[in-house]
């Protein structure tokens, strides 16, 4: 089986990665400008000065395009990743502290509720009874409406869906991944009730590698990039 490892949203990532687009974008500008004002002899440095002036300008010039081109200075993409790491966070911590809903069995015809957590509203639940936090991927931005639509699809009594996340990388086939063993049944069950939403089939797979306590209750979507 391939070894899978789990996602870890990582907000101080990001943060740095802006921060460098912003330094890097700043020297850049500095510099052009400085060349620009030795060129038409506006500014005059000594020897050493103007040396030093052309190794930052072709340094920050070469990493400029290198960032471009590799798409790590890309401002918007960074702020969507914060964004979709922040509305995790806040899911995870949503979803960790309310319960699933009972169902009243004079509202169902049903002697029992649809779950049994035995809290009372004074005292926090258990991560057994939380709902289910679906992180869902695609692979580019051609299919991120193809995500939220299937996170829409998903009754929210039951599981919480933050923000999709694209990868930016060829993604094979449909998978439903998790971490704890815990939540093997949780990914069955959501594999067919998306094949029952008419979403082609899902994989399940276990994640390796990963921490079960940290990543109970959490299932990751993966969807199939476009061809």
């Amino acid at each position: 089986m391939q070894n899978i490892a789990a996602l870890d949203p990582n907000f101080v990532k990001w943060v740095f990665t802006l921060a460098a687009t912003f330094v890097l974008f700043s020297v850049f500008a500095a510099s052009a400008l400085a060349f620009i004002l030795m060129v038409f002899g506006a500014l005059k440095p000594d020897g050493a000065a103007k040396k030093f002036l052309y190794a930052v300008f072709s340094v920050s010039t070469v990493s400029l395009f290198v960032g471009l081109a590799t798409g790590f200075l890309n401002p918007a993409s960074t702020l969507n990743k914060i964004r979709t790491d922040a509305s995790r966070e806040a899911a995870l911590e949503s979803a960790q502290t309310a319960p699933l809903p009972t169902i009243s069995p004079m509202a169902t015809n049903t002697p029992t509720p649809l779950s049994t957590p035995s809290a009372s509203p004074s005292v926090a639940p258990t991560l057994a009874n939380a709902r289910i936090v679906i992180f869902t991927q695609v692979g580019s931005e051609a299919d991120l409406g193809k995500g939220r639509a299937l996170n829409n699809s998903l009754p929210k009594a039951k599981y919480a869906t933050p923000a999709v996340d694209n990868v930016d990388m060829k993604i094979s086939e449909n998978q439903i991944r998790y971490c704890s063993a815990d939540n093997k049944n949780d990914a069955d069950e959501l594999a067919k009730l998306l094949k029952s939403y008419s979403f082609n089939p899902f994989t399940v797979v276990q994640i390796k590698n990963c921490d079960q306590k940290k990543n109970l209750n959490i299932l990751e979507v993966w969807i199939q990039s476009r061809s």
